[in-house]
């Protein structure tokens, strides 16, 4: 391994949203809510997002925060679907929780581009700001739900992983998915199974991962009109210092790709501090 630089600290500020309440992490709420504010309190909380809550759960945050003395930035995932994104917000406005997102799964089924657009309007109509992100299928619907957010203020949000191999997009699919965006210029924000900067094969599951610096590399590409096909080289490679060599010049693609959701919000940043990519103040010094 050589000598890495840092990356643009702009590359990854506000970039792991804390979703450690989710599996496979599964984190108690009492765990996860002081978990969330030593992580905003570390040397690398400038790189801490939001942190992830069900809206079945958004009463048992309020009880827990109501003990601590400290407050969070909080984006509810919406898993009753579209309509019931407006007593989601209720509730967190409610219970003054510091709501800044609203995440929505479209269901299984046909009609995930209609219920793209009620998602998009309910998220439109709510009396405050919210930053949206809609769920995007990767199946044939993926384009006309992309279609639906495009010229929205609603981001797409892309699922690169999950509890088996099954789980998990391919390069071709995360390619593909990337390529859209950037023909109608939807941004978005990935979830699952992003743990690792670079591409890698998981033990002891025996499958591959995506990396979380491939898929910056890749989006950035992908702003500069590169194709499917290499794009999916840019996210296959493994050579851990050809990924990281090409990050100086991906800070374009935070505009594209928003965030990440992660159980483990330590696992990324040990693996980038591993590669020398992210320096803890003493590491800096030295």
């Amino acid at each position: 391994m050589h000598d890495m630089r840092p990356v643009p600290a702009a590359l990854l500020v506000s970039f792991l949203d804390d979703a450690a309440l989710f599996p496979p992490g599964n984190a108690p709420m009492v765990a996860a809510v002081p978990a969330h504010a030593r992580h905003r309190q570390a040397w690398y909380g400038p790189l801490v997002g939001y942190f992830v809550c069900p809206d079945v759960r958004l009463r048992e945050l309020a009880a827990v925060l109501s003990q601590a003395s400290f407050d969070l930035p909080v984006g509810v995932v919406v898993s009753r679907g579209p309509e019931a994104i407006s007593a989601a917000v209720g509730e967190a406005t409610e219970l003054g929780l510091g709501l800044v997102a609203i995440e929505v799964p479209l269901g299984m089924g046909d009609g995930a581009a209609e219920r793209a657009r009620r998602a998009v309007r309910a998220i439109a109509g709510q009396p405050f700001d919210i930053q949206g992100y809609v769920e995007v299928p990767l199946g044939h619907e993926r384009r006309a739900v992309l279609d639906a957010l495009s010229t929205t203020p609603v981001a797409a949000k892309l699922r690169t992983g999950g509890l088996s191999a099954e789980g998990f997009p391919t390069e071709a699919e995360v390619a593909s998915f990337l390529v859209d965006c950037a023909t109608r210029d939807v941004p978005f924000k990935c979830t699952a199974g992003l743990h690792r900067a670079v591409r890698h094969r998981a033990e002891p599951e025996g499958f591959e991962r995506h990396g979380i610096a491939n898929v910056l590399v890749a989006t950035a590409a992908s702003l500069a009109g590169a194709s499917e096909e290499e794009l999916i080289v840019l996210l296959g490679e493994q050579d851990e210092n050809t990924v990281a060599a090409s990050l100086e010049q991906a800070v374009a693609a935070r505009g594209r790709f928003r965030s990440l959701g992660t159980c483990s919000v330590e696992e990324p940043i040990d693996d980038l501090v591993r590669l020398g990519l992210v320096r803890p103040p003493a590491m800096a010094k030295s």
